[in-house]
């Protein structure tokens, strides 16, 4: 259980990298709305995890699911925060 929460924090920091630094936002930043916004971005880790325990669906759709999921989450994320 463990794992799967580091694995699924793990995998949402290094989804929401690409919105954040596509707007060059500071590291500080980057950590204010991910702790603020923290249900959803552990959501959205866990949600990939076990996407990848799923052959086919993990082979042609998770990765342009989980890049336009974590560039709509990112703009929640932002308009939360402010």
């Amino acid at each position: 259980l463990l794992a799967m929460g580091l694995a699924s924090f793990v995998t949402a920091v290094v989804w929401f990298e690409f919105p954040f630094l596509r707007r060059n936002h500071p590291f500080k930043h980057r950590v204010r709305v991910l702790k603020h916004n923290w249900a959803l971005a552990m959501g959205f880790g866990v949600a990939f995890q076990v996407g990848i325990t799923l052959p086919v669906f993990n082979l042609l759709f998770l990765t342009p699911a989980a890049a336009i999921a974590a560039s709509e989450l990112y703009f929640r994320m932002e308009q939360r925060v402010g």
